[in-house]
């Protein structure tokens, strides 16, 4: 039986391995592209996920007129919509406010958390929404499952989201002053209430250049430092037009270790149009960046390198710095880092309003061999869908090595999955385990079971509520169920961690009425 199951083993990774990088995956949808329809004239995808069971989460809105809502999808791995999320595996969200969501996070222990921007108040808000596995709100967000957030004098406008270790969040973008933009940062508690230790009543906002600073991505290091890239205001010869990457410290002030007193400018050759809208975190402490520079109708992608302290990595065209003319217009804004060092881009553009995804190697140079199989093209590979523009917003590695695109395709949610020709090693989702454990919902009981007999060795475990506060601390041995004490815990929704001596996590959640 082990010699069946290593040799099928073996051939699908030959499978894998024979399919020409840059090309669709037939397995997927209708030949490797599907669209959903949301019964709305338009709706768009902007975020991507890969749950650890194979499952895609796809977040972004709908558009009825002026009215956008929040809006999800769950794909089962063949592209299928699985029926067992929200409506046939669709959830869309009516508010008394327009809110159009930019950016996905899934919490460990499967909870959904999408934010972006919501309009319809005084000063324009953030807002963040919280679902349960299931598709439903989750009223452990706010009272209804979403919380709003402004900063005095002007709209905000957020673009990415973190989650930090503590269950909190952090939300970047920009916050508009009049007409001046600055760069902006909000960070709040589990629960959604703002985490006053950072910056001013929970947000911190910068004006490291005249204006138009604006982040666009951002990741969190394992320190808990926040790293963004995103445009800012030019100088010189470079007019108006620049790019630009901060680190910020887990207070909401700026590092100092890093760049011009925590921000990094770079200005570039091309005077009108320039967006940092992707990065990643080299395995080694540097980071990496992708987007688009030139003029605002033609713009090239490229790719800028820095090393830990934000001084231009040399290894990448000498000055970290390396543009690449794809097509006529080439908009990036999806990114994805293979396990060989080499790095997955997408957006719209090529030759034609497309999707339009190209690999890059280490040095910023074109990998001629992710196309679509065409021997006269030598990439990028481009994805049509109908006659309308097709724009891939985002980008998700799979723990297979294939990609998926998202975006907007025929004016509905639109995804592609390619072949990369490359086994990834990549987890779809932070490391964390579901932990069988009972009764979830506590009403007369004073313990929860918890069941360890699956397990070796001692376990720490806690129990923290919805801000994140640390209630119970204790170890366990394995092996066995044991018993969880709550009767001293007030009514509400709580995380049981555990965590193991060699770095393994378990979690679950319960709730005490």
């Amino acid at each position: 039986m082990e010699r069946v199951s290593l040799t099928l083993f073996g051939a699908l990774l030959c499978v894998g391995s024979f399919a020409q990088p840059g090309s669709l995956d037939t397995g997927f949808g209708n030949g490797g592209t599907l669209t959903t329809d949301f019964g709305i004239p338009s709706a768009e995808a902007t975020a991507i996920a890969q749950l650890p069971d194979g499952r895609l989460l796809v977040a972004g809105y709908t558009n009825a007129g002026a009215n956008y809502d929040p809006a999800l999808a769950m794909y089962l791995p063949n592209g299928d919509l699985d029926p067992s999320f929200g409506e046939g595996g669709l959830v869309s969200v009516s508010l008394d406010v327009a809110a159009a969501i930019h950016t996905l996070a899934v919490r460990p222990d499967g909870r959904i958390l999408i934010a972006g921007s919501a309009a319809g108040s005084e000063d324009g808000n953030a807002i963040v929404l919280q679902f349960l596995p299931d598709g439903t709100l989750d009223p452990d967000l706010g009272s209804m499952g979403y919380v709003t957030h402004s900063i005095p004098g002007g709209i905000v406008s957020p673009r990415a989201m973190v989650l930090r270790p503590d269950g909190g969040l952090v939300l970047t973008g920009n916050h508009f002053v009049g007409t001046v933009s600055h760069l902006m940062f909000i960070a709040l508690h589990a629960d959604g209430t703002p985490d006053e230790t950072f910056g001013t009543d929970g947000h911190a906002t910068f004006l490291p250049t005249a204006n138009n600073n604006v982040a666009n991505a951002m990741v969190i290091q394992p320190d808990g430092r926040l790293v963004v890239c995103g445009s800012a205001s030019g100088s010189g010869s470079s007019g108006n037009a620049a790019l630009l990457m901060a680190r910020i410290l887990p207070d909401g002030s700026p590092d100092a270790s890093f760049g011009d007193a925590g921000f990094v400018i770079r200005d570039v050759q091309y005077p009108s149009f320039a967006a940092a809208n992707a990065l990643v975190l080299e395995p080694d402490g540097r980071i990496t960046s992708t987007g688009s520079v030139g003029g605002s109708f033609a713009p090239d992608a490229f790719l800028m390198r820095l090393l830990a302290d934000g001084t231009p990595d040399p290894s990448l065209d000498n000055d970290g710095f390396i543009s690449q003319e794809l097509g006529a217009y080439d908009f990036m804004f999806g990114m994805v880092r293979q396990p060989d060092g080499r790095y997955v881009i997408g957006g719209w553009g090529g030759s034609t309003s497309s999707f339009c995804l190209a690999r890059l190697n280490a040095d910023g140079s074109l990998d001629p061999s992710f196309t679509d199989g065409d021997p006269n093209n030598a990439g990028p590979v481009v994805t049509p869908f109908g006659t309308s523009i097709s724009i891939a917003n985002a980008l998700v590695l799979q723990a297979d090595g294939k990609v998926v695109a998202c975006g907007r395709g025929d004016n509905t949610f639109a995804l592609a999955r390619y072949n990369t020709g490359v086994v990834s090693s990549v987890s779809t989702h932070t490391a964390f385990k579901a932990l069988p454990c009972w009764p979830t919902l506590v009403c007369d009981q004073e313990q929860v079971n918890v069941d360890l007999r699956d397990l070796h060795g001692k376990w720490n475990y806690r129990v923290l509520d919805m801000r994140a506060r640390v209630l119970i601390n204790d170890s366990w041995s394995a092996g066995r169920i044991n018993k969880l004490d709550v009767s001293k815990l007030d009514a509400g929704s709580y995380l049981l961690e555990l965590h193991s001596t060699d770095g393994d996590m378990r979690t679950a959640r319960f709730v005490r009425e």
